[in-house]
């Protein structure tokens, strides 16, 4: 069974949770706050009596906040910290909770994941074993939680913003996310925006008419009409100019998009999986990334781990990596 942590003051609360949870021979560790002294979990429940700043800048640093999932209990006043949370890597959010049957059908269904999730063996030789989720691998705590966001989401049309270092594997994951999905079948296109010429990136997205502009010899099918039902990696999505965002924010609103140079409006049904190295909120704040376009893209934002936080993986991959050499 996983590891359960409750992070609360409300005694009352834990209590009843942990009398709830011992029918399904789960264990409640409880602690008070986010600073007191860390414990080992694979999903926290953090019910504060009221989120704040201070709660915030406590959850960003967490050291769990990687490894595990998080399901935050509030009183469901509107609170900028409460959304901020969400968008950097909480997982559900159950708003004056009266009837605890969705809390706990979260919790079984989590356990009856952690459980399902069945890691593919894959040794390299015979001392090096990694764990395999599709294009994926590495058997420490944080890659673990990815596998259990990327199952997750796969199983959604969600759009889905993946933050990490260049280099980390952003486009691995997004790969793995559309083989593990129902549009598996479908196309997917990778778009580096940092490679595209400023003057060509709306030519590229969405394609153009013969004569559209200077140089435009034949017609061009962009990469949104390219992805067709499938997925649409945007890759380092800040790269591209502000003017482009605000347009692929219209096709995304509306769902519908124009070539360039042509009045016939097109459906656009892709799947969109946006990819950055740059932190969100800094980069809203110099300017590079749209706020209302991230909101819009960060249906379900992933944090793809650096290597250095991967544990005994670095060795092991080394090892892979050696051997697949060889």
């Amino acid at each position: 069974m996983p590891k359960l942590l409750l992070i609360t003051t409300d005694e009352d609360l834990s209590v009843r949770l942990k009398k709830l949870l011992s029918a399904g021979d789960f264990f409640l560790h409880q602690v008070e706050h986010l600073d007191d002294p860390k414990h080992s979990a694979d999903l926290v429940i953090f019910a504060p009596e009221k989120v704040t700043e201070t709660e915030f800048k406590l959850f960003k640093t967490h050291p769990l906040l990687h490894t595990a999932d998080w399901i935050l209990l509030s009183d469901g006043s509107p609170n900028k910290w409460v959304d901020l949370m969400m968008s950097q890597g909480m997982a559900y959010h159950f708003r004056q909770l009266k009837d605890y049957s969705p809390l706990l059908d979260v919790i079984q269904d989590f356990a009856n994941e952690f459980k399902r999730l069945k890691i593919n063996r894959r040794s390299a030789t015979q001392t090096s074993t990694l764990d395999q989720y599709g294009s994926l691998l590495g058997s420490s705590a944080v890659m673990h939680k990815l596998y259990r966001l990327i199952r997750r989401v796969s199983q959604t049309d969600a759009n889905v913003f993946l933050i990490g270092e260049s280099g980390c594997g952003k486009e691995v994951a997004a790969r793995t996310i559309h083989e593990q999905s129902e549009r598996a079948n479908e196309p997917m296109v990778s778009v580096n925006c940092a490679a595209l010429a400023t003057d060509l990136v709306e030519s590229e997205l969405f394609g153009h008419e013969k004569g559209a502009f200077t140089g435009a010899v034949n017609q061009h099918i962009g990469f949104f009409e390219q992805g067709g039902k499938g997925t649409l990696l945007l890759d380092e999505i800040t790269e591209m100019p502000l003017a482009l965002q605000s347009k692929l924010l219209r096709v995304l609103e509306s769902g519908e998009f124009r070539r360039v140079g042509s009045d016939v409006v097109k459906q656009s049904n892709v799947r969109i999986i946006a990819a950055t190295n740059r932190e969100p909120e800094a980069a809203i704040e110099a300017g590079f990334l749209r706020e209302d376009l991230y909101f819009r893209l960060a249906h379900f934002p992933i944090n793809i781990p650096p290597l250095r936080d991967r544990d005994n993986d670095v060795l092991e991959l080394a090892k892979h990596f050696l051997a697949y050499r060889n």
